[in-house]
């Protein structure tokens, strides 16, 4: 007798219309039926499969696509290789055409000395035709102090934690002030640490050395 928990609900079959269908029918179709279910679990499973293997591959991708742009990775984790942004490999550096410029105004000179030119080869002393040049202060020494550390900055594209940002202004500073007292960095910075294992001060006479 063929088990009617195995035909689909929306299937009714009677007593009547089964004692008409003959025995090998009934096994074959039982056979069948049997078969669906076995298929019909098979392809659940299957389904919850490929759910999770969907949900890994899209954390794989993700992280595949993260830079130091988009997440916490420093800078020097980015691929050298990595291609351009699309529409950018062609576009021309500056401003566009017709765009007005921001220029720094000159300020008010607060203090004017006079600068006479010396006498001329010729014997002539007289400069009838001067007239007024004013200019802002230089200040290439300080931008000199600070180019190591730019250049370092340019090429490492900095750092990315605080704890970084830190080291960076310390062994800096140590760096430009051991080179304009006409030492090498690295013996201090061994001592240094030597005396930080042994709990004692490091020596610093030569940092008030001129």
């Amino acid at each position: 007798m063929l088990d009617r928990t195995l035909l689909p609900p929306h299937i009714v079959i009677s007593a009547q219309d089964l004692q008409n269908i003959p025995p090998a029918t009934l096994n074959l179709l039982e056979y069948l039926l049997q078969e669906n279910m076995e298929l019909r679990s098979q392809v659940e499973d299957f389904t919850k499969q490929v759910a999770g293997q969907s949900k890994q591959i899209e954390e794989l991708t993700s992280r595949l696509n993260l830079n130091s742009s988009n997440s916490s990775r420093p800078p020097s984790s980015d691929s050298p290789y990595k291609s351009k942004e699309a529409g950018k490999e062609n576009k021309k550096p500056g401003a566009k055409k017709g765009h007005k410029g921001h220029r720094q105004a000159m300020l008010d000179p607060t203090d004017t000395k006079i600068v006479q030119p010396e006498i001329c080869s010729c014997g002539n002393t007289a400069f009838n035709d001067l007239t007024d040049y004013y200019t802002h202060p230089p200040n290439n020494h300080a931008e000199r102090m600070i180019r190591f550390g730019v250049l370092w900055r340019k090429c490492s594209q900095g750092t990315s934690s605080d704890k970084g940002n830190r080291w960076v202004e310390r062994i800096l500073s140590l760096r430009q002030t051991c080179r304009l007292r006409s030492l090498k960095t690295y013996p201090i910075l061994v001592d240094a640490v030597r005396c930080y294992f042994k709990e004692q001060e490091p020596n610093l006479s030569w940092v008030t050395q001129y």
